[in-house]
């Protein structure tokens, strides 16, 4: 099997990208080296892949996360995004067999729906993963995959082999950046769907509005929080945390109702969450600095004595009401 290595070079990357270059950087993702051209003679050979970023992530409603400012894709689970590959030859079906690979986690099993392979299909159905070939010119082709709608919610690597006939070994695209797939509230199938439009702009879109203090026997208070789900470095908190609340990637981290357990017992932990940090050559990341604007908050409002119940609300479920 031919593998070539995307670039997973530190030195391009934001310091609030460093959590998620380490995740990325497992046991099961070694450094590999470059493929002699000699080996590859003859084989169909992947030259670029374009996520077309702008376009997918306004359709996935998740244009607003400060990530997709870098060309990173992030998209919603049951709801198919568009991507174009570009070869170094024409793409023959009758010639070349492509399987698609959408990999999460250090140890990938399909048995845990964190191994996905597929190819190319005529058709696709709501819980499975597809492909489906939509235009071809010259050297390019365009492709929409749709992820399934109880896919596991996470960091996707997403890698490409390609058969070419005639030839004993397999090439394989492996893409340098990850792909994040989050709940779909707007998808039908999906069990976080949710029908009224305004509730999904109150709840999902708008990244600013008021938590509530009091219960039955006192007066509730409300009170204006900045929500920020969409600002640096939250969407790879929310993963890091999601992270931390299961063992390992795997099948339960498709259910929402796990999801929201995990989260809330991690973010109700006595240890704090600042106590957890990484550092590497590149780069120190310490969730205590981005957390800096919500304990602002809290403090000059003089919420010492109040906990807000945790939100999920970056991994694309509703915000949970507070008492």
């Amino acid at each position: 099997m031919y593998r070539r290595p995307g670039d997973h070079s530190p030195q391009r990357r934001s310091s609030s990208e460093h959590l998620k270059y380490r995740f990325r950087q497992g046991a099961r993702r070694k450094e590999v080296t470059e493929t002699p051209p000699s080996e590859l003679s003859g084989a169909l050979l992947v030259k670029d892949v374009d996520f077309h970023v702008t376009e997918n992530c306004k359709n996935h409603h998740t244009d607003q996360f400060h990530i997709v400012e870098n060309g990173t894709l992030v998209i919603r689970r049951g709801q198919p995004f568009m991507v174009t590959l570009s070869f170094n030859e024409e793409f023959d079906a009758s010639k070349h067999e492509l399987k698609f690979m959408f990999l999460i986690g250090e140890d990938p099993l399909p048995s845990q729906k964190s191994d996905i392979r597929f190819g190319l299909t005529d058709k696709w159905y709501p819980e499975e993963w597809g492909a489906k070939l939509m235009t071809q010119k010259g050297n390019r082709i365009t492709v929409y995959i749709h992820p399934g709608c109880d896919a596991v919610i996470g960091e996707y690597d997403f890698l490409l082999e390609i058969a070419t006939k005639g030839l004993k070994g397999n090439y394989v695209y492996d893409h340098p950046d990850p792909v994040y797939l989050l709940f779909n509230p707007w998808c039908k199938s999906d069990q976080v769907f949710m029908e009224d439009k305004s509730l999904l702009d109150e709840y999902v879109l708008n990244d600013s509005g008021y938590i509530y203090q009091g219960s039955g026997t006192s007066q509730i208070l409300a009170k204006p929080w900045n929500y920020g789900q969409f600002d640096e470095g939250i969407l790879d908190i929310s993963m890091f945390i999601l992270r931390q609340g299961f063992s390992e990637v795997g099948h339960q981290m498709s259910d929402p109702v796990r999801v929201s357990r995990a989260i809330s017992q991690m973010t109700s932990t006595k240890t704090s969450l600042s106590a957890y940090h990484l550092s590497d050559e590149g780069g120190f990341w310490d969730i205590k600095s981005y957390c800096h604007r919500v304990i602002c908050q809290m403090e000059t409002r003089d919420y010492s004595d109040f906990v807000p119940r945790p939100t999920v609300c970056s991994v694309g479920l509703r915000k949970a009401p507070l008492s």
